[in-house]
């Protein structure tokens, strides 16, 4: 992987792993984990603007050259290009294909190159690469994302039994398990409103459709964060949270009622 390659993916993975610092992650294929992914790109484009310009700014048309008579020829020109760098190919028919250094998988090192055919005037070319910088982004951070994501379940996993078992019985770490899988919960709550943006949202939908997307486990502490509250007080704070999160000021009405059954359901 080229020096200005591993430089992208540094940003990329200080990117999520500063935004998902006490976050949940999601699972892929979940409405969560895409708007997650969306949100990312969004940060990180806010934070520079400039950012896939920096990386995809390369050409070539090769049915303006000589040298170039074979699908091998042309993949190895793409290959030792710049990632999202395009180039123009015509095979023997007269159509056009346009090959896309898409760089290479972050999990098994091997190149990726994209292949599209369309009909593009010269000044096309711009939007093309547009599309495909967006497109290469979004695939690029859904690695980062699962890369970390396996990461941390696997430093979970390596923790010594013994070592694990004496730590669950201590009451305080208990307590901060829980106080974080709930201001994960509702960081995540949170940003999910914000993207709507619309104060018609139900809470109590967003908070489920979330659930829904958990592991067991991530379920079963975000239950137990949330068990000292009545199905009441738990939708009141939902409210509160969106009224915070859309800048409505209102008050918590905090219900005294405790029943082992409240919580979230699935």
């Amino acid at each position: 992987m080229k020096k200005e390659e591993k430089q992208y993916f540094a940003v990329l993975e200080k990117l999520v792993r500063d935004e998902k610092r006490n976050s949940i992650f999601f699972k892929e294929g979940s409405d969560s984990f895409a708007l997650d992914i969306e949100l990312l790109m969004r940060h990180l484009q806010k934070q520079d603007p400039y950012f896939l310009d920096h990386m995809f700014d390369q050409y070539i048309d090769t049915t303006q050259l000589k040298g170039f008579n074979t699908v091998a020829e042309v993949k190895e020109l793409v290959a030792n290009m710049k990632k999202g760098s395009i180039v123009k190919w015509a095979d023997k028919d007269g159509r056009e294909l346009y090959y896309v250094n898409q760089g290479r998988n972050l999990i098994t090192g091997k190149k990726q190159i994209y292949i599209c055919t369309n009909l593009l005037s010269k000044k096309d070319i711009k939007s093309l690469q547009k599309s495909f910088m967006e497109h290469i982004l979004k695939k690029d951070l859904k690695q980062v994302y699962k890369k970390i994501q396996r990461e941390n379940l696997k430093k979970k996993e390596k923790k010594p039994h013994f070592l694990k078992e004496a730590v669950l019985n201590r009451k305080d770490y208990k307590e901060k398990e829980l106080e974080n899988a709930g201001t994960g919960f509702e960081k995540q709550f949170k940003k999910i409103i914000k993207e709507i943006g619309s104060s018609s949202v139900d809470p109590n939908t967003v908070a489920v459709s979330m659930f829904r997307t958990m592991s067991k486990g991530e379920q079963r502490d975000v239950s137990a964060a949330f068990a000292h509250l009545t199905v009441g007080g738990f939708k009141s704070m939902l409210n509160k949270w969106k009224d915070e999160t859309l800048g409505v000021s209102v008050s918590l009405n905090k219900s005294k009622t405790y029943t082992r059954e409240d919580g979230l359901s699935r």
